[in-house]
């Protein structure tokens, strides 16, 4: 683990969309556009039903996803990552959650503002979509384009 709280190393390049096949759940760190573009992207090998939750209004899950995506994580209440772990240890073991959020939210966890527990539950795997003051890493414009 680094000083930002990195469990796994950022993912590069094609890495990202072979992570997403993998089904683990993956934490992406960047603006909104970017995010939303990347999800855009790797829509076609999410497995369904997909659902998506923005985490700034009240939080209301699902009765049934295979993925989850939850935008704005860092804005979850103490009582609303409660009940997300809550959700996560009832729910089927094959969803796949994507968590996305502006800003690191090691610094969050590090401060006591984020659930440590729930922070490296969405942390499997960790994607930088920006580096803050950076380019982002290319994202594949089209699926033949995959490594095998």
């Amino acid at each position: 683990m680094d000083d930002h709280g990195i469990v796994s190393p950022p993912l590069l390049g094609n890495e990202w969309l072979l992570a997403v096949r993998t089904q683990a759940n993956l934490l992406v760190t960047g603006h909104r556009t970017v995010v939303d573009r990347a999800i855009r992207e790797v829509a076609p090998w999410l497995r369904h039903p997909i659902v998506r939750v923005t985490c700034t209004l009240p939080l209301t899950l699902p009765i049934e996803a295979s993925t989850l995506i939850l935008d704005d994580v860092d804005a979850l209440t103490d009582a609303e990552q409660t009940a997300l772990l809550k959700y996560l240890d009832d729910a089927q073991a094959a969803m796949q959650v994507i968590s996305s959020t502006a800003t690191p939210l090691y610094p969050r966890v590090q401060a006591g503002f984020f659930s440590d527990v729930l922070y490296y539950r969405l942390n499997m795997l960790y994607l930088p979509l920006v580096r803050f003051g950076h380019e982002s890493h290319p994202i594949p414009p089209h699926p033949n384009r995959l490594p095998h």
